[in-house]
């Protein structure tokens, strides 16, 4: 249940429907600025896909004032290569978000003295960008809207020797850990993993850096392949893993006199900050409990466990976990009926979930009532990127009655990942186990309708409107 699966599915979206920033026409003549025209090998580290390195080529238009607008771009009409030419058009006709076939740019760039500037658009998310730049080397931070950091950015100009990686040696080895350990080995002898394995061995013959091989490599899967949590990334190490900043997983905010609003933006945290959210509401006594999952991918099991336990007046069974060694013997999943013939997992434990995962054929969750258990009304607002393990969470709480569900379809994104290091630096995030509700219900690739259908954007305003017509403040 990795946060990286909803990233693959907003990888896909983004390269069919959206548009990045457009960048503008400049009558400016193009200068060669010493310290930064021409190639550079630029390396981006942010939480969502780990390390990516890229070559970039910068040029510089004139300008009196002594600050140099800039932009930068990689390779251009990769989109040609990797999608062939009319996916390619038709992609650029209806808003593709590769500008001119590059997969990474920067535009809006500003240079003066060794201050750098800009924003970043690339098909993991646009970022401004603030660096500095000094004898051929570059280094800086990403940040958000909200001035955040959320990634860092290094360059080194030049160019380097490409390709900078053994692309078809990663790829062969990431097809030999996947055939070892998918959940379901049925799925290795289909017609869409043979083509997606056919594509990837194309592209990873011409690729050239990670930014074009790891697009290459969630495109196709995310296209061709009939399960999610499958991805491919050059992990962050710990130091700049920690270096990232990140908010708070649970804020609570009162929205009225009985009405409180609780924000869980991951289930990365812990059971024990579920345990404190909670207790601060029971302590006050709201009577309406508004939950907001929107933008959450997901994270572990113990967090989940964590805060169902609060909204269960009784104990409540919830779907199974199936793995390889329930799919070499079965080519169908067991009836709804049978679950409770398979071990109960009840502990809010990965480790102790991953270990049961490798060692049995099926896991049925059980999650029990842990105080203070809330009993007022309960709103959950999702969309289609609330993935995960938030998944089950709405399912269950929808199907039992004991939230409304309000938003957009969820991601239809659940199944149990692990990740397996494999050739030249790369990490493979496979899924070793597919997960069914406890009515027999598949999350992954359906995602979870909800009770309330209105856009993600005013999914909040809804529910309040809709509490008010209940008499609920």
């Amino acid at each position: 249940m990795d946060i990286r699966n909803i990233f693959c599915k907003k990888l896909y979206l983004l390269f069919c429907l959206s548009s990045f920033l457009s960048l503008s026409s400049c009558a400016e003549k193009t200068i060669d600025n010493a310290a930064l025209s021409g190639p550079w090998l630029m390396s981006i580290f942010t939480d969502a896909v780990g390390k990516v390195q890229t070559v970039m080529y910068f040029e510089v238009n004139a300008d009196s004032s002594g600050v140099y607008p800039f932009h930068a771009f990689t390779e251009k009409n990769m989109d040609r290569k990797i999608f062939g030419f009319w996916r390619a058009e038709a992609g650029r006709m209806i808003g593709s978000s590769l500008k001119q076939g590059s997969i990474v740019r920067i535009v809006k760039g500003k240079f003066s003295g060794d201050s750098l500037s800009g924003i970043l658009t690339t098909p993991f998310g646009n970022f401004y960008i603030h660096t500095t730049v000094r004898n051929g080397q570059m280094s800086g931070n990403l940040t958000n809207g909200k001035n955040n950091i959320i990634g860092h950015i290094k360059g080194s100009k030049g160019l380097p020797a490409l390709p900078l990686r053994n692309y078809p040696a990663i790829m062969d080895s990431a097809i030999a850990v996947t055939q070892n350990k998918l959940y379901d080995p049925s799925i290795l002898h289909t017609p869409a993993w043979e083509k997606f394995k056919n594509e990837m061995a194309r592209v990873s013959k011409f690729t050239e850096d990670d930014a074009a091989f790891v697009l290459a490599f969630f495109y196709f899967s995310q296209k061709m392949l009939p399960f999610t949590h499958y991805s491919l990334y050059a992990p962050l190490d710990q130091e700049e893993d920690n270096s990232l900043s990140t908010d708070k997983n649970v804020t609570l905010e009162q929205k009225g006199p009985k009405t409180m609003y609780m924000k869980v933006s991951s289930f990365g945290g812990s059971e024990g900050e579920m345990d404190t959210a909670f207790s601060q509401i029971m302590d006050k006594g709201y009577d309406t409990l508004i939950v907001d999952l929107r933008d959450n991918g997901g994270g572990s099991i113990e967090a989940g466990l964590g805060f169902i336990r609060h909204l269960i007046k009784d104990t409540l069974y919830g779907g199974i976990f199936l793995t390889q060694k329930y799919f070499i013997n079965h080519t169908l999943p067991p009836g709804a009926d049978q679950y409770k013939s398979f071990p109960a997992f009840s502990k809010a434990n990965l480790s102790l979930l991953y270990k049961g995962i490798s060692e049995l054929p099926g896991i049925c969750l059980v999650a029990y009532p842990q105080p203070p258990v809330y009993t007022g009304k309960v709103y959950l607002l999702v969309n289609g990127n609330t993935a995960s393990t938030c998944e089950p969470i709405v399912y269950g709480l929808k199907q039992h009655h004991i939230a409304t569900i309000a938003g957009e379809r969820t991601a239809g994104a659940m199944l149990c990942g692990e990740q397996y290091d494999i050739k030249d630096g790369f990490t493979l995030t496979v899924p070793v186990a597919t997960y069914y509700a406890s009515d027999g219900y598949k999350i992954d690739k359906r995602g979870v309708e909800p009770d309330i259908k209105v856009k993600s954007a005013d999914a909040l305003d809804s529910v309040l409107q809709h509490g008010a017509k209940q008499g609920i403040q």
